[in-house]
């Protein structure tokens, strides 16, 4: 099982992520979750497959776009 989640760094979850059961779902959420940060008017960096992140920079607050893998 895999958790997506995007927050801004050193504040609460904003929301309570999407629980994913394969990686490759995972990876769609976070690309999702990439387009939706650009089409906001963020820069975003990072390779989701290599790094499980993107960091989104500008409109004030950074935001972050993780998967975490949930051990059950």
């Amino acid at each position: 099982m895999y958790l997506v989640v995007e927050n801004t760094p050193g504040c609460l979850p904003e929301s309570d992520g999407f629980l994913c059961s394969t990686f490759e779902e995972a990876v769609d959420v976070a690309k999702r979750l990439k387009a939706e940060l650009r089409d906001q008017g963020y820069r975003v960096r990072g390779n989701i497959r290599r790094d499980l992140m993107y960091v989104a920079k500008g409109r004030g607050l950074d935001r972050v776009v993780e998967i975490v893998e949930v051990p059950f």
